[in-house]
């Protein structure tokens, strides 16, 4: 794992620019990109929370067509989960254009969060190897939050072991200059942030 101090301290200086928002009536709403890679694992409660705080969601169902928005057209990317792997290019050719449109993303400081599969994506996307774990990963489990964790603002009020979903039969390396924030006994990269606003669980 990388020394942490160091890594965080660094990264702040990549996140200097404010999130974009659009004012309207007193109220913040911000515009979400969100990526599907499944038919069959969609937003969730994530898509009630957006609807509710009335937020200006737009999307890209890569398995129908890659019709990426323009960076300049959202404020936060969200990358969804599926059942393939990350290294499976050859099967589904679009998890290339994935991996390339976050890594723009990210060199845009745009705000991602990579879920499950997503998580891989973006650890991939910025240099980590992703690949079969020794074993499945599947039914609620317990995950810690380690001590990296209390530097990190967007995870306060976080538990430091809470019980999650897990689904999954890969794991993936921390990438460089990312910091680990989050494991499990089955699966020791759980949680990490790159910079101060991307992060993949």
């Amino acid at each position: 794992m990388m020394r942490s101090k160091t890594k965080i301290k660094s990264s702040k200086k990549r996140g200097s620019r404010k999130l974009k928002i659009i004012q309207k009536r007193g109220e913040i709403t911000i515009k979400i990109h969100y990526i599907q890679n499944d038919s069959q694992v969609g937003l969730g409660k994530i898509k009630t929370w957006a609807v509710q705080r009335k937020h200006i969601l737009t999307s890209t169902k890569v398995y129908e067509k890659c019709n990426f928005s323009s960076l300049d057209e959202f404020d936060f990317l969200i990358i969804l989960g599926g059942h393939m792997g990350t290294y499976e290019e050859e099967i589904y050719s679009w998890l290339s254009l994935v991996k390339q449109f976050i890594k723009e993303a990210v060199n845009h400081n745009k705000y991602v969060l990579g879920i499950c599969l997503g998580a891989q994506l973006i650890a991939n996307a910025l240099g980590g190897k992703v690949y079969p774990h020794t074993h499945k990963e599947v039914g609620w489990w317990p995950i810690e939050i380690n001590k990296d964790a209390s530097n990190v603002q967007i995870l306060s009020g976080i538990a430091d072991k809470f019980t999650a979903l897990q689904f999954h039969g890969d794991t993936f390396d921390i990438p460089k200059d990312a910091v680990l924030l989050g494991s499990s006994k089955g699966c020791e990269n759980q949680l990490f942030i790159y910079g101060d606003r991307v992060i993949g669980i």
